[in-house]
């Protein structure tokens, strides 16, 4: 028997807490809707591809070339909080997982600068941290669109990309919209028209301006998914906020992440306070609730008391501005108390 003596399992940090929160999976209505979309296109853009490649092989043969297979789009709008990226974060990492050494989705997050074609074939080339992004970049009387789509192909076959994610598509649009989106929904249907790869177009309501500026582009689109705040007079709506809050709260007790429940759903007050706090976006309780985790755990406590709640709210609502950097009016329930509709909305969940 060994004499070594056996070192006690130190206690976990704070720090170490926020972080597993962070990445805390909760089953999600919406998720489902949007993961079972890109599944649906990846299996189809992945079937597309392979006749193209088939063809790609006998049109050299004979010393021709092809007309690549027109590619799909599917649109994911909502308010900023709404759960787009981290849903679709984790649909990519499930894909990475299963397919090592291949790039199935990829993610592009657009710079509000992106306003051309160009530059948008910079950044996609820059996600695939290929060194052409350099080239096209500095490129300028020589610089060609169909050769960049082109070489862009030709990277999505080599690491076996079947979509593209266009996150922050809104940034590609200025203040007079429509005229600033056509240029844009040109650029997006090139790379679905040439064959490229498919395409999901994600944002806030903006975005929805790229599908208005372009028909063609429009017409490409199988699948709009919104996610928009949650209706409380839909009863499918209420039960999925409230269902989701829930198992939000039940989780972070369950995952060691506090050590007792907030009881965020446990009352009619309750309820309506978090719907009012977050108008309604699943994702802005989530952020609220990060902020109040770190607040309790300042004070060394290993709980969210509702007045880390109250705390967080006024943080995150100093933080709400437009695209033009306004701040944005935000109800506060922690000074007016919840509203009277609210209120009467969740009266329906017993």
């Amino acid at each position: 028997m060994s004499n070594a003596k056996v070192k006690p399992t130190e206690p976990e940090t704070l720090v170490s807490i926020r972080a597993r929160f962070k990445d805390m999976k909760v089953d999600n209505m919406r998720l489902d809707k949007i993961e079972a979309e890109i599944n649906d296109l990846m299996e189809e853009t992945e079937a597309v591809v392979a006749i193209d490649r088939q063809n790609e092989v006998e049109a050299e043969k004979n010393g021709q070339t092809i007309k690549y297979s027109e590619m799909e789009v599917i649109s994911v709008i909502g308010p900023t909080g709404s759960t787009k990226t981290t849903s679709v974060e984790k649909i990519v990492e499930k894909w990475n997982k299963t397919r090592p050494g291949e790039m199935p989705v990829v993610i592009v997050t657009l710079r509000s600068a992106t306003r051309n074609e160009k530059k948008l074939q910079v950044q996609i080339l820059e996600a695939f941290q290929d060194p052409q992004a350099d080239v096209v970049r500095r490129s300028s009387h020589g610089y060609s669109p169909d050769q960049a789509i082109r070489a862009i192909r030709n990277i999505a076959r080599s690491k076996r990309t079947f979509i593209v994610v266009l996150d922050e598509a809104n940034n590609m649009i200025g203040q007079d919209e429509i005229a600033t989106a056509r240029p844009m929904a040109k650029a997006i249907k090139s790379l679905v028209n040439e064959g490229v790869f498919s395409v999901v177009v994600m944002g806030t309501a903006k975005a929805h301006r790229l599908f208005e500026a372009d028909p063609e582009l429009n017409s490409r689109k199988i699948a709009d998914i919104n996610l928009d705040p949650v209706d409380l007079n839909v009863p499918s709506e209420r039960r999925y906020f409230f269902k989701f809050v829930g198992q939000v709260d039940r989780q972070m007790e369950r995952d060691g992440i506090v050590e007792r429940r907030i009881g965020l759903i446990e009352d009619l007050r309750s309820r309506a306070m978090v719907y009012d706090m977050s108008g309604g976006v699943v994702g802005t309780v989530v952020r609220i609730l990060r902020i109040a985790l770190r607040l309790a755990h300042r004070d060394k406590r290993r709980s969210i008391e509702w007045k880390d709640i109250e705390a967080a709210f006024y943080a995150w609502k100093t933080s709400q501005v437009d695209d033009n950097g306004q701040q944005v009016e935000v109800y506060d329930p922690f000074a007016e108390g919840p509203q009277a509709q609210t209120l009467d909305a969740v009266k329906g969940l017993g």
